[in-house]
């Protein structure tokens, strides 16, 4: 009896043994396979990685910033009406401290002419005021982009402003948010205009101040916008020096 449970426990370490050896043998196997795999796929993972950083930065151009100019556009307009029915509003009263000319009203614009036609008259007639309310209420840029190219800024702006009466602070933040909502065409003549404006805004003055902060805060993000474009890096230097003006 003593002889067969010797042998018993003697074949069972050499079985234990044998397991054990065999358990670790298939574990480190797994774990070199498991480890291979692991590695194979973050290899896949950062091989990937260029082209996923690409298609998002590809969507990113066509589609959020589209969108997101198109937000800024829509805000642009909104707060283009509020400005507009200020500059109807104070025409309609004269204009405060008298900056608004306005005109008699037995001498109502002819039927006939057409916007551009009312503004060249105005024109000729050296009212500068009237002729951009004219224009900024068309709400039509093409139409304001037209009367800027035909103004002189020194006249407006410069040494000759005393001759001639100035754009008034209503005029000029109403002006200056329209020039600013498309920048992508005339942009020179945009900028240089922005310019003298924003030289010339008094921020602080009664008739503009519950609206230009918001006109003044949307016009820095739509020309932080147009900055990060092509087109907008070839400007960079007065784009930053207007951000900081405003």
């Amino acid at each position: 009896v003593a002889a067969t449970e010797q042998l018993l426990t003697t074949m069972e370490k050499r079985l234990q043994k044998s397991v054990t050896a065999e358990v670790r043998s298939q574990f480190k196997s797994m774990q070199q396979s498991l480890e291979g795999k692991i590695k194979s796929e973050v290899r896949e993972v950062l091989a990937s990685e260029e082209p996923v950083v690409a298609a998002f930065r590809q969507s990113f151009q066509e589609l959020i910033i589209p969108s997101f100019e198109a937000a800024t556009q829509r805000m642009f307009d909104q707060i283009n009406d509020a400005v507009v029915k200020g500059v109807a509003e104070s025409a309609a009263t004269g204009g405060a401290n008298g900056a608004v000319r306005v005109r008699p009203a037995a001498a109502p614009a002819v039927p006939s002419l057409s916007p551009q036609e009312e503004i060249s008259e105005l024109l000729a007639e050296n009212e500068y005021n009237e002729a951009m309310m004219k224009a900024l209420g068309e709400k039509d840029l093409g139409l304001v982009t037209w009367l800027c190219q035909q103004l002189d800024t020194a006249i407006l702006f410069g040494d000759g402003a005393d001759e001639h009466p100035p754009l008034s602070q209503t005029v000029l933040v109403c002006l200056l948010q329209q020039l600013g909502a498309q920048l992508s065409t005339d942009t020179t003549l945009k900028l240089e205009w922005m310019k003298e404006i924003s030289l010339n805004l008094d921020k602080d003055c009664e008739d503009i101040a519950t609206y230009a902060p918001d006109v003044l805060k949307q016009l820095t993000v739509a020309m932080k916008s147009f900055a990060s474009t092509p087109e907008g890096r070839l400007h960079s230097t007065e784009l930053r020096l207007l951000m900081r003006v405003l």
